[in-house]
């Protein structure tokens, strides 16, 4: 039976131009076979920018079943033009003094990354699942892409695939994302969501440093080389060109139509088992069977998990209208009881300590800044000495002009003198024009390495 259609309803927001929405070619009948492709334009574009990508693609019947969606950056104060986020200098080479960097606009990147969940939300509410939409961006829509699909509390994880063209990883460093992951309660590993990452090996507004630290930033929060497909390309800067798009549209097509191979409901049941044994926290058979990407349907997560419950492998209660499960753990030993209790005062105390320390770091940082900003006082007396010397030749020259010994000069007399200068100028420049000729003249009968021997005894400046 084919799903009911829905109107794709994308979010309105007053002081941000309205998302460019690319219907399917050949809608799907059912839209849970429709899958949804957000792209994300960069610093400085809009996106009627990437648009011709669609256009391309829908040409050429490439991803017919493809919702295409284009969502439009804020203009930004501080960057002067559209932006996801204040950008922040990224430099070739690691600063001197770390402690003067800008930090990054953190609050900026997960306005952003609400928006972006707003569009999901859209896509969801369509009845495209999650796991046949697409979220990806060029430069900075690399950026909030990548975030998104690591931070994102709602989507995190559950998403069909990313794309990242020309950008970079944001947060990268002092395991800010590993701390905004616990935050959200997201597991420390990332999981298997396929990540399609291109740069071009020419691209200066991405240096290979920041191209190396991002990657070993998706290495860290758990993301998988079988998860994760690289292109580099040659002779290529901070553009989309041809051979990225082929890359980027095998991409797209794989993601969105792989299929697991049929699990038998012995296996079902293990997968769903250890899924909560991991992840230690309840949820509901929707919820397992859209985070293990429909691999076990919900009908047939709701009877296994029914059956666990009948097996009291599972615990289960009411949630409102459903009901959520979690899986029993063994029954911890009193001495693992209180050692997790320590655990938990270290813990707390910890990240107290973090968080004291990010305010003293951010308070040390402001002082570093307005102290740069200050001119040294060694450099403001140079300066007082240079000015003092500039002075005092300003008033010696001033007193000559009131003592009434410089006769004032006519303007009869200064014309005469521009003209005498201009001719001057003239036959110059004819006589520089003889002496080249004749230079060449001379230079052509002789040997190459006397020339510029000749040209010095002749006086010659060439």
């Amino acid at each position: 039976m084919s799903g009911i259609r829905r109107r794709m309803t994308l979010p309105s927001i007053q002081g941000r131009e309205d998302p460019i929405y690319k219907a399917p070619t050949k809608p799907a009948s059912d839209p849970g076979h429709s899958a949804a492709f957000i792209f994300v334009h960069g610093l400085g574009d809009d996106a009627a920018g990437l648009e011709n990508v669609a256009d391309q693609f829908q040409n050429n019947n490439k991803l017919p079943h493809m919702n295409w969606i284009i969502p439009n950056a804020r203009e930004n104060r501080d960057a002067m033009q559209k932006a996801w986020y204040r950008p922040t200098p990224l430099t070739p080479f690691p600063s001197s003094r770390p402690e003067l960097d800008e930090e990054e606009d953190e609050q900026g990147l997960m306005e952003t990354v609400n928006y972006l969940e707003s569009l999901i939300d859209a896509c969801v509410n369509k009845g495209i699942p999650p796991n046949r939409i697409v979220l990806g961006g060029f430069s900075q829509g690399c950026a909030v892409s990548l975030l998104t699909d690591l931070v994102s509390a709602k989507y995190a994880g559950r998403l069909a695939g990313i794309v990242g063209l020309m950008g970079y990883l944001p947060l990268a460093e002092n395991y800010r994302l590993q701390d905004m992951r616990a935050h959200n309660g997201l597991p420390p590993v990332h999981g298997d969501v396929p990540v399609f990452l291109a740069r071009g090996k020419k691209d200066i507004l991405i240096p290979t440093r920041i191209w190396n630290r991002s990657l070993k930033g998706l290495e860290a929060v758990g993301l998988s080389k079988d998860s994760l497909e690289v292109h580099e390309y040659e002779d290529t800067g901070h553009t989309i060109t041809g051979p990225l798009l082929r890359d980027m549209c095998a991409f797209l097509e794989r993601v969105k139509d792989e299929k697991e191979a049929k699990l038998t409901p012995e296996q079902s049941a293990t997968l769903v088992l250890d899924y909560l044994r991991k992840q230690n926290r309840p949820y509901s058979a929707t919820d397992i069977s859209t985070n293990l990407k429909n691999r076990v349907t919900k009908t047939a997560a709701t009877k296994l998990l029914k059956d666990m419950h009948e097996r009291k492998e599972v615990e289960g209660r009411a949630a409102g209208k459903q009901i959520v499960y979690h899986a029993i753990q063994e029954e911890p030993e009193e001495d693992d009881v209180e050692k997790l209790q320590e655990m938990d005062e270290k813990t707390k105390t910890l990240r107290d300590a973090t968080a004291a320390l990010r305010m003293a770091e951010k308070e040390l940082r402001l002082t570093l800044r307005e102290g740069a900003a200050q001119i040294p006082l060694h450099e403001l007396k140079d300066t007082v000495g240079g000015l003092s010397l500039e002075k005092q030749e300003i008033m010696v020259r001033l007193e000559k002009l009131k003592s009434g010994n410089v006769k004032p000069v006519s303007v009869d007399e200064r014309e005469k003198v521009g003209k005498d200068h201009r001719q001057l100028e003239k036959a110059t420049s004819a006589r520089k024009k003889i002496r080249n000729l004749m230079w060449d003249m001379i230079k052509g009968n002789l040997e190459k390495e006397n020339c510029e021997e000749t040209a010095e005894a002749l006086g010659l400046e060439l």
